[in-house]
């Protein structure tokens, strides 16, 4: 449920920003239909999402999700650098609450493959 919520969160911001401020998956400039009909595309949108169980963590459910924004989730985008339309973020264990960010889809397969790697290394095994 708070994901949908953050869902169409980001939705409303991003068709406030205007013309020239949407791109794909990989950083190509898009115009606001485009962007309107790809994010309405829940398989366009989420690269991956992995899950480690209590098995694993002792206690509750930690998540990576990996998804596609086509905004720049930067605080203050830099029209010198390439859009960051990508967040990979944690929730739940020690790691809850942190975001990395990539500009295409090919450096969000690799963000999301080396944020496994940090939340494995918190883990430590299976409990």
């Amino acid at each position: 449920m708070v994901t949908a919520k953050a869902s169409v969160l980001e939705h409303v911001l991003a068709a406030a920003l205007g013309p020239g401020r949407y791109w794909d998956a990989d950083g190509i400039p898009l115009e606001g239909w485009e962007w309107r009909s790809l994010y309405a595309d829940a398989d366009y949108r989420r690269l991956d999402r992995t899950s480690f169980g209590p098995e694993w963590t002792g206690a509750g459910w930690v998540t990576i999700t990996t998804e596609w924004a086509g905004t720049d989730l930067r605080a203050e985008p830099d029209p010198d650098r390439a859009p960051l339309v990508w967040s990979t973020r944690v929730t739940g264990g020690a790691l809850d609450g942190q975001v990395r960010l990539a500009a295409t889809r090919e450096v969000a397969t690799k963000v999301h493959g080396h944020v496994i790697g940090l939340v494995c290394e918190t883990l430590g095994g299976p409990q």
